[in-house]
């Protein structure tokens, strides 16, 4: 089984995450791949958890999982980005 790692960084995306979520979810990957979206949010004041929390069943419905990074304080996109990677063990990112 080839594990694939997706990386959504979010921070105040309310208007646009559900555009990235659609992309992620209309990826036509291989059964033999096990796919796990990490998302990376940098402390988000808008609806953007609620947003893709919302649609988390999507994702368990093609048998994909998420892993969730929430921030206390805003990091920055390099740092939320580094951080979402670090967490990544896949055998693609």
């Amino acid at each position: 089984m080839i594990q694939v790692d997706i990386i959504l960084i979010t921070y105040n995306q309310e208007k646009y995450v559900n555009y990235a979520i659609d992309s992620i979810l209309t990826q036509d990957l291989d059964a033999n791949c096990s796919v796990r979206i990490i998302v990376a949010d940098d402390a988000s004041t808008d609806k953007t958890l609620t947003l893709i929390k919302n649609r988390i069943s999507e994702f368990y419905d093609k048998g994909w999982t998420l892993f969730f990074l929430p921030s206390s304080s805003n990091l920055g996109h390099v740092h939320n980005y580094k951080r979402a990677f670090s967490k990544c063990n896949g055998d693609y990112v």
